[in-house]
Protein backbone atom coordinates (compact mmCIF):
# COMPACT_ATOMS: atom_id res chain seq x y z
CA UNK A 1 0.00 0.00 0.00
CA UNK A 2 2.74 2.23 1.14
CA UNK A 3 4.58 1.72 -2.44
CA UNK A 4 0.87 2.69 -4.20
CA UNK A 5 1.16 5.73 -2.27
CA UNK A 6 4.10 6.64 -3.38
CA UNK A 7 3.58 5.89 -6.89
CA UNK A 8 0.71 8.10 -6.89
CA UNK A 9 2.50 10.77 -5.60
CA UNK A 10 5.60 10.09 -7.60
CA UNK A 11 3.21 10.96 -10.47
CA UNK A 12 1.16 13.95 -9.21
CA UNK A 13 4.80 15.42 -8.85
CA UNK A 14 5.85 14.69 -12.32
CA UNK A 15 2.57 15.88 -13.98
CA UNK A 16 2.72 18.74 -12.05
CA UNK A 17 6.01 19.36 -12.88
CA UNK A 18 5.22 19.04 -16.86
CA UNK A 19 2.44 21.49 -16.51
CA UNK A 20 4.49 23.80 -14.37
CA UNK A 21 7.46 23.19 -17.47
CA UNK A 22 5.23 23.97 -20.48
CA UNK A 23 3.03 27.09 -18.88
CA UNK A 24 5.68 29.02 -17.40
CA UNK A 25 9.62 27.63 -17.63
CA UNK A 26 9.31 26.60 -21.32
CA UNK A 27 8.06 30.01 -22.23
CA UNK A 28 10.40 32.05 -20.12
CA UNK A 29 13.39 29.85 -21.73
CA UNK A 30 12.52 30.64 -25.18
CA UNK A 31 12.00 33.95 -24.95
CA UNK A 32 15.92 34.20 -23.91
CA UNK A 33 16.57 33.40 -27.12
CA UNK A 34 15.41 36.67 -28.24
CA UNK A 35 17.05 38.98 -25.50
CA UNK A 36 20.62 40.50 -26.13
CA UNK A 37 21.70 39.72 -22.76
CA UNK A 38 24.96 42.28 -22.41
CA UNK A 39 22.16 45.02 -22.52
CA UNK A 40 19.17 43.32 -22.20
CA UNK A 41 17.76 44.63 -25.43
CA UNK A 42 15.47 42.54 -27.81
CA UNK A 43 18.11 41.01 -30.35
CA UNK A 44 18.53 40.61 -33.91
CA UNK A 45 16.66 37.20 -34.40
CA UNK A 46 13.64 39.16 -32.76
CA UNK A 47 13.92 42.48 -35.00
CA UNK A 48 13.48 39.77 -37.84
CA UNK A 49 10.37 38.20 -36.55
CA UNK A 50 8.89 41.58 -35.94
CA UNK A 51 9.31 42.62 -39.46
CA UNK A 52 7.50 39.33 -40.56
CA UNK A 53 3.99 40.45 -39.02
CA UNK A 54 4.05 44.03 -39.80
CA UNK A 55 1.08 44.98 -41.87
CA UNK A 56 1.16 49.00 -42.01
CA UNK A 57 3.52 51.54 -43.60
CA UNK A 58 5.94 51.92 -40.77
CA UNK A 59 9.47 52.97 -40.40
CA UNK A 60 12.72 51.81 -39.71
CA UNK A 61 15.71 53.53 -38.37
CA UNK A 62 19.03 52.98 -37.25
CA UNK A 63 21.18 54.64 -35.15
CA UNK A 64 24.65 54.49 -34.95
CA UNK A 65 27.18 55.89 -32.08
CA UNK A 66 29.42 58.13 -34.12
CA UNK A 67 33.30 57.23 -33.88
CA UNK A 68 32.59 54.36 -30.99
CA UNK A 69 35.11 52.17 -32.77
CA UNK A 70 37.29 55.05 -31.76
CA UNK A 71 36.22 55.60 -28.04
CA UNK A 72 36.36 51.67 -27.14
CA UNK A 73 39.92 51.73 -28.11
CA UNK A 74 40.57 54.64 -25.90
CA UNK A 75 38.29 53.91 -23.13
CA UNK A 76 38.32 49.91 -23.24
CA UNK A 77 34.95 47.71 -23.80
CA UNK A 78 33.65 47.41 -20.44
CA UNK A 79 33.39 51.17 -20.36
CA UNK A 80 32.05 51.24 -23.79
CA UNK A 81 29.45 48.73 -23.01
CA UNK A 82 28.08 50.94 -20.01
CA UNK A 83 27.65 53.71 -22.38
CA UNK A 84 26.00 51.38 -25.04
CA UNK A 85 23.65 51.01 -22.31
CA UNK A 86 23.12 54.65 -21.43
CA UNK A 87 21.98 55.29 -25.22
CA UNK A 88 19.50 51.59 -24.98
CA UNK A 89 17.83 53.53 -22.00
CA UNK A 90 17.40 56.96 -23.98
CA UNK A 91 16.56 55.48 -27.29
CA UNK A 92 13.76 52.99 -25.50
CA UNK A 93 12.64 56.09 -23.08
CA UNK A 94 11.56 58.21 -26.06
CA UNK A 95 10.55 55.96 -29.18
CA UNK A 96 8.18 54.20 -26.08
CA UNK A 97 5.65 57.37 -26.14
CA UNK A 98 5.11 55.95 -29.63
CA UNK A 99 4.88 52.64 -29.36
CA UNK A 100 8.25 51.68 -30.92
CA UNK A 101 10.00 48.99 -30.56
CA UNK A 102 13.60 48.96 -30.01
CA UNK A 103 15.87 46.30 -31.14
CA UNK A 104 20.63 45.62 -30.26
CA UNK A 105 21.48 45.34 -34.07
CA UNK A 106 24.03 42.78 -35.10
CA UNK A 107 25.59 42.84 -31.19
CA UNK A 108 27.65 45.99 -32.00
CA UNK A 109 26.91 49.94 -31.37
CA UNK A 110 23.70 50.14 -33.57
CA UNK A 111 20.04 49.88 -32.48
CA UNK A 112 17.12 49.45 -34.51
CA UNK A 113 13.87 51.40 -33.70
CA UNK A 114 10.53 50.35 -35.66
CA UNK A 115 7.72 52.83 -35.40
CA UNK A 116 4.53 51.15 -37.05
CA UNK A 117 2.03 53.91 -35.27
CA UNK A 118 2.67 57.14 -36.32
CA UNK A 119 1.47 56.77 -39.61
CA UNK A 120 5.29 57.33 -41.40
CA UNK A 121 4.64 61.11 -40.13
CA UNK A 122 8.16 62.99 -41.13
CA UNK A 123 7.60 65.58 -38.65
CA UNK A 124 6.98 63.53 -35.71
CA UNK A 125 9.66 61.71 -36.78
CA UNK A 126 11.85 64.37 -36.90
CA UNK A 127 10.70 65.00 -33.72
CA UNK A 128 11.92 61.47 -31.86
CA UNK A 129 15.48 61.95 -33.67
CA UNK A 130 15.63 65.51 -31.95
CA UNK A 131 14.98 64.25 -28.81
CA UNK A 132 17.34 61.37 -28.98
CA UNK A 133 19.82 63.07 -29.89
CA UNK A 134 19.24 65.86 -27.06
CA UNK A 135 18.85 63.69 -24.65
CA UNK A 136 22.42 62.10 -25.53
CA UNK A 137 24.25 65.12 -25.49
CA UNK A 138 23.07 66.19 -22.39
CA UNK A 139 24.62 62.89 -20.37
CA UNK A 140 27.78 64.12 -21.13
CA UNK A 141 29.76 60.91 -21.76
CA UNK A 142 33.15 61.15 -22.63
CA UNK A 143 33.62 62.62 -25.99
CA UNK A 144 30.37 60.72 -26.86
CA UNK A 145 27.74 63.23 -28.40
CA UNK A 146 26.16 62.73 -31.38
CA UNK A 147 24.43 59.97 -33.62
CA UNK A 148 23.86 58.86 -37.16
CA UNK A 149 20.35 58.09 -37.88
CA UNK A 150 19.81 55.84 -41.47
CA UNK A 151 15.86 55.58 -41.90
CA UNK A 152 13.75 53.87 -44.65
CA UNK A 153 9.87 52.79 -44.51
CA UNK A 154 8.71 49.22 -45.13
CA UNK A 155 5.45 47.97 -44.62
CA UNK A 156 3.62 44.17 -45.22
CA UNK A 157 4.85 44.11 -49.38
CA UNK A 158 8.01 44.96 -48.57
CA UNK A 159 11.27 42.65 -49.15
CA UNK A 160 12.62 42.39 -45.63
CA UNK A 161 16.17 41.41 -47.34
CA UNK A 162 16.05 45.07 -49.51
CA UNK A 163 14.82 47.53 -46.77
CA UNK A 164 17.36 46.32 -44.54
CA UNK A 165 19.83 47.38 -47.40
CA UNK A 166 18.47 50.18 -47.68
CA UNK A 167 18.27 51.20 -44.34
CA UNK A 168 22.18 50.40 -44.22
CA UNK A 169 22.60 51.97 -47.54
CA UNK A 170 20.73 55.14 -45.60
CA UNK A 171 22.76 55.08 -42.34
CA UNK A 172 26.30 55.28 -44.55
CA UNK A 173 25.25 58.36 -46.00
CA UNK A 174 24.42 60.04 -42.64
CA UNK A 175 27.43 59.17 -41.45
CA UNK A 176 29.46 60.39 -44.25
CA UNK A 177 28.51 64.13 -42.58
CA UNK A 178 27.80 62.69 -38.66
CA UNK A 179 25.12 64.09 -36.30
CA UNK A 180 22.85 63.38 -39.14
CA UNK A 181 19.40 61.47 -40.61
CA UNK A 182 19.06 59.95 -44.23
CA UNK A 183 16.12 58.39 -45.15
CA UNK A 184 16.62 56.28 -48.30
CA UNK A 185 13.59 54.70 -49.74
CA UNK A 186 11.98 52.95 -52.97
CA UNK A 187 9.89 56.18 -53.70
CA UNK A 188 12.66 59.31 -52.52
CA UNK A 189 16.00 60.02 -50.78
CA UNK A 190 16.18 62.65 -48.31
CA UNK A 191 17.77 64.28 -45.22
CA UNK A 192 15.51 64.69 -42.30
CA UNK A 193 18.34 66.22 -40.54
CA UNK A 194 21.60 67.39 -42.04
CA UNK A 195 23.53 68.63 -39.35
CA UNK A 196 27.21 69.00 -39.42
CA UNK A 197 29.32 67.48 -35.91
CA UNK A 198 29.22 70.15 -33.84
CA UNK A 199 27.30 72.43 -34.68
CA UNK A 200 24.13 72.07 -32.79
CA UNK A 201 20.39 70.39 -33.14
Amino acid sequence: MEFLYFCLGFFLCLIISIVFYFAYLKPKIESLKYIDSQIGLFNYKYFLKALSQINCKSILMIIDIDDFKKYNSKYSYDIGDKVIIKVKDIIVSVVKEYDGQTFRYRNGDEFIVLLSKINADHEILRHIINLIKINVSDINIREVSTLSFGITFIDGKSDVSKSILRLESALLTAKTVKNSAYCLSEDFEDWIFNNPINNGI
